[in-house]
């Protein structure tokens, strides 16, 4: 079994929740096995989005913000 995998390093992980809007953020452990970068090109710098939902990379941590749906009827049952 490979030394990574018995001695799990947790990673920092944060959430928050301002209305409708999620706010996570993930940082990697500088004291794994590899280091932060995992010992391979698993590190980005930039951004991505799509749907309710934006992450931004940052080498060795990612924030995402996410708009949750909202349960309580949509806009479009309340202009009905």
């Amino acid at each position: 079994m490979r030394r990574n995998a018995k001695e799990q390093v947790p990673r920092t992980t944060k959430e928050w929740s301002l209305g409708r809007l999620q706010v996570v953020f993930d940082c990697r452990s500088a004291k794994g096995l590899w280091g932060r970068f995992g010992g391979g090109w698993n590190w980005k710098l930039g951004f991505q989005a799509g749907g309710n939902t934006m992450i931004v990379s940052l080498l060795v941590a990612d924030l995402r913000f996410s708009l949750k749906q909202n349960i309580k009827g949509s806009r479009a049952e309340e202009r009905e």
